[in-house]
């Protein structure tokens, strides 16, 4: 939805004048149509990690497979050892947050760095 979302809102007025200056299909798709997009599809991945990454833990919580964070929380409570459950809960907030910050966080960096702008631009 993000990908169609920022797709749409790339100018016409741009794709016109590639169009009228011969760009071909690959061009047209790497060097407008990608990179005008790429705010809405780097909201997207966002979204989708965030989900994604409930979804894992939820997921072992449920089948309890007998290994991984989410079983590892289920059983810490039943055994009352909220200590570890806490520190299963840590290390997966550590993990979504170094996921968002190292993979999506540069990506968006060099994202703005192309178009000239930084994060400083973006406050208010």
């Amino acid at each position: 939805m993000n990908v169609n979302d920022g797709v749409q809102r790339v100018d016409f007025n741009t794709i016109r004048a590639a169009r009228m200056l011969g760009s071909k299909r690959i061009h047209f798709l790497w060097r407008l149509l990608l990179p005008a997009s790429l705010p809405q599809i780097i909201t997207g991945l966002r979204v989708g990690l965030g989900n994604s990454w409930r979804v894992v833990v939820a997921a072992e919580m449920v089948v309890g497979t007998g290994t991984g964070l989410g079983y590892t929380i289920i059983q810490s409570r039943w055994s009352m050892d909220y200590a570890a459950a806490f520190v299963c809960i840590m290390i997966i907030c550590f993990f979504g947050l170094a996921f968002e910050h190292l993979l999506l966080g540069t990506l968006e960096r060099r994202a703005l760095a192309r178009r000239g702008l930084s994060f400083k631009d973006m406050t208010p």
